[in-house]
């Protein structure tokens, strides 16, 4: 019968049964592999994503704690900061040679849910030394932000000489967890 027909037709057969052999292994086997790159692709896409998100959260969580230093926050100290802040401070004092005029109690502000405590000190001596105090309190211990250092030179006119006071003002911030 295949015999029979002409040149003409059995090309045209063997044509539709290379398009039907075409089709057939593209339902087979090509469809498949194209559709799992496809997910592929996507879940690669999702992974990446996922990789970058914790590495976000860790960029975030620096930031938060840059924030938390910078505004002086102290919600992994179990010691109470005023206290802490006295000790610190008259340990360099009695090894510097400086004095701590006063140490008046700390200020409280509600800031919403959070609160504000904002300790100052006034200690007399050198001005080099007044520095490497603000330095100790801020950088080397923090225990606090440093909003203010206000110098001032003062004549005694007992002693019939001159003295510097420095006056530094700490700020904490107290959140939710260890408010007092």
């Amino acid at each position: 019968m295949f015999q029979q027909l002409t040149i003409k037709v059995r090309f045209y057969i063997f044509l539709a049964g290379i398009l039907l052999a075409i089709l057939l292994s593209y339902q087979l086997a090509i469809k498949k592999t194209i559709v799992l790159s496809a997910e592929n692709k996507e879940q690669t896409l999702q992974l990446d994503s996922i990789k970058q998100g914790a590495f976000q959260i860790n960029q975030i969580k620096a930031k938060l704690n840059e924030l938390r230093g910078q505004i002086g926050s102290q919600a992994s100290s179990n010691m109470d900061v005023h206290q802490e802040i006295l000790n610190t401070c008259s340990k360099f004092c009695a090894e510097n040679n400086l004095l701590v005029r006063e140490y008046p109690d700390k200020e409280l502000i509600e800031v919403g849910s959070s609160k504000l405590e904002i300790n100052k000190i006034i200690v007399e001596g050198s001005f080099h030394k007044s520095l490497q105090l603000v330095h100790l309190c801020e950088n080397d211990k923090r225990l606090g932000r440093v909003v203010s250092v206000q110098f001032v030179k003062q004549k005694d006119v007992y002693a019939q000489k001159e003295k510097l006071l420095t006056s530094i003002y700490l700020q904490n911030m107290q959140t939710g967890s260890n408010l007092e």
